[in-house]
């Protein structure tokens, strides 16, 4: 019903208030009865006629009409909020100056004055000149227009907020946010009531809630990696070879197998970049066949034979496959730093490739081409000038993770063994993160992807805002 059908039903009950106005009648109860605030509505019934008569362009005007009124109703929202506020914070000081004056002056001065018998929550003299209706929404519109109000009045003063709670820890900053915001409440309310204790224990809550997450983010990256390591399940090897689940992390690679390995291969095609503009006035040489000889002497101590027995004969031949590589690379074997990178690369490639695979000696080109990597990146770091050394250490985390991976791919995934050749230009052509969709996730505990989300947020909970510094502290 609207304000003026309301005040009617109360003159059929109280015939006496007969010669007040509906709208007036209306004001003076709702305004000492605030809970038959919900009995009002601003709703105009449109008859049937109505609904089914007009021309077709009054038709399609009614919705550009119910749009414009739809925001003139969530304006009229944030006055409403405006006004209630103001009003509030008026009536909190009448109300408090009211009962301090009720504490010290006699009877007779509070009789004078108009105060003696007032409680405290009887309404104050702006509350009597601004009638509820003009402080309190009616209808979805101007609900919603007064929710935007009175969150900004929460939000506004955040970062001023937030510089008075620099350098405090926990407790002092819960009592601050709970005085604030139940400061605020009691502004809004107009006067001190179970509001403003609810309002001052949500605010202390802020602060309490963003401690338990700072103190929980160091657990949810813990689990994230674990729930990474448990999808990719990197051997003692790899470890030794630098795979480090921490760098999925940190390179920002988190996802499917594929997704991760695409993206690995992508960061190391910009470093690529980058390292060759950086290396194109540089005379630094990798000579490949010392590294050769580094890698086949590894192989020839009794120790590794002994631990090899069987694999031996597969290795010698596949070290000379590895010549016959070098020598289709480079006549001289000695290439520049830029070049000896790409070998690198597709080496470590290649003995990732041949892994878990049923071909004839594909357990020794695992091996040989795996060590050959290892002392080409030795040589590489050794060899190179200060100024790319951040860049090669990129590549050195982002490699491992790509051969880590490559391995875990099922072995169909992987096609026909690849030659050292082809595995240095391999992923430049291959892999193209945007036509790799993800997988879908039916058991998160066991997705990489979500490992990865976990261990996002625990290395990455931090204020940035003078809300984030709310609740999070500084």
């Amino acid at each position: 019903m609207n304000i003026e059908q309301f005040g009617q039903i109360i003159k059929q009950k109280y015939p006496e208030y007969q010669d007040i106005s509906d709208i007036e009648l209306s004001q003076k109860v709702l305004n000492k009865y605030p809970q038959y605030q919900d009995m009002i509505t601003t709703e105009t019934v449109i008859s049937p006629q109505e609904t089914t008569s007009g021309s077709l362009l009054q038709r399609l005007s009614g919705g550009v009409t119910s749009n414009i009124k739809s925001n003139i109703e969530a304006g009229i929202g944030i006055g409403k909020g405006i006004l209630s506020s103001a009003t509030g914070l008026g009536s909190l000081v009448e109300r408090g100056i009211r009962s301090n004056l009720q504490q010290i002056l006699p009877k007779t001065t509070e009789q004078k004055i108009g105060i003696a018998n007032v409680q405290y929550s009887d309404p104050t003299f702006l509350e009597k000149i601004i009638p509820l209706q003009y402080r309190k929404p009616q209808g979805l519109e101007q609900k919603v227009g007064y929710a935007v109000e009175k969150g900004a009045e929460f939000l506004a003063p955040s970062g001023k907020i937030s510089a008075l709670e620099k350098g405090m820890t926990t407790l002092p900053r819960i009592a601050t946010e709970a005085g604030i915001v139940g400061l605020q409440t009691a502004i809004q309310q107009g006067q001190l009531n179970s509001e403003t204790a609810t309002g001052a224990i949500i605010g202390g809550l802020i602060p309490l809630g963003g401690s338990i997450l700072q103190r929980l983010k160091g657990t949810t990256k813990t689990i994230g990696e674990k729930i990474i390591i448990s999808k990719i399940k990197p051997s003692v090897r790899e470890i030794e070879d630098g795979f480090k689940v921490e760098n999925i992390t940190k390179y920002n690679l988190g996802g499917s197998l594929e997704n991760t390995l695409a993206k690995t291969q992508n960061k190391l095609n910009d470093l690529m970049v980058q390292l060759n503009q950086n290396l194109q006035a540089s005379e630094q040489k990798i000579n490949l066949n010392q590294i050769l000889q580094e890698t086949n002497n590894t192989f020839k101590t009794t120790e590794v034979k002994t631990r090899l027995f069987g694999e031996n004969k597969a290795i010698q031949r596949v070290l000379k496959n590895l010549k016959d590589e070098i020598k289709s690379v480079s006549k001289t074997s000695e290439v520049n730093l830029m070049e000896a990178t790409a070998i690198k690369r597709g080496a470590g490639t290649k003995g990732a490739w041949a892994y878990g695979r049923v071909e004839p000696d594909a357990t020794a080109v695992e091996k040989v081409y795996s060590t050959f990597y290892n002392k080409l990146k030795t040589a590489i770091e050794k060899a190179s000038p200060s100024d790319i050394q951040g860049i090669n250490k990129q590549m050195s985390d982002l490699i491992p993770i790509s051969n880590a991976i490559l391995r875990r791919l099922p072995v169909e995934t992987r096609n026909n063994m690849i030659s050292l050749t082809d595995s240095i230009g391999l992923f430049a052509s291959v892999f193209d993160p945007k036509a790799l969709a993800l997988i879908s996730i039916n058991k998160l505990a066991r997705s990489s992807k979500f490992g990865a989300f976990l261990a996002k947020i625990g290395q990455r909970v931090a204020p940035t805002t003078g809300i984030g510094k709310r609740i999070f502290g500084q």
